[in-house]
């Protein structure tokens, strides 16, 4: 394993203990109304790291949906596809933007419709053990 590797895995192993999500503020949390028919919807926020350690956020979860992830669309060539977020990692004083044709929150398989004037909270997890939660407001488009 090359050095630079190993050299983070003790810097992030060392920091588990003392980071948590309590400095993480989010905002700007909605979900785009889908279709009718639709199985899945699209989240978006901003998310601000207000401490001075790194913060690794490596899921989410949702009782709207059978599942909930981070992806983000990616340009290959002429084509665009989506590619899952494994840990979004947020550095002290840090922001990440969830943004239509950026990255964003995928809800697959609604138990009930997604209509518009409902608010959704999701649950984020965080590498520590800690987690956060979120309103988003469901809007028929912004």
């Amino acid at each position: 394993m090359p050095l630079q590797f190993v050299a983070l895995f003790v810097v992030l192993s060392s920091a588990r203990s003392v980071m948590s999500c309590d400095d993480i503020v989010a905002t700007n949390g909605w979900i785009r109304e889908p279709p009718p028919v639709a199985t899945v919807a699209a989240g978006y926020l901003q998310l601000e790291n207000r401490g001075d350690q790194t913060i690794i956020i490596d899921s989410v979860e949702s009782s709207c949906c059978a599942s909930a992830a981070m992806h983000e669309t990616v340009v290959d060539g002429d084509q665009m596809r989506m590619s899952a977020i494994e840990a979004l990692i947020l550095t002290p004083h840090g922001t990440a933007e969830f943004v239509p044709g950026g990255a964003h929150l995928m809800l697959n398989s609604p138990s009930t419709p997604i209509r518009h004037g409902q608010v959704i909270e999701l649950i984020f997890y965080c590498s520590t053990g800690g987690s956060f939660r979120v309103k988003f407001d469901v809007l028929a488009d912004r």
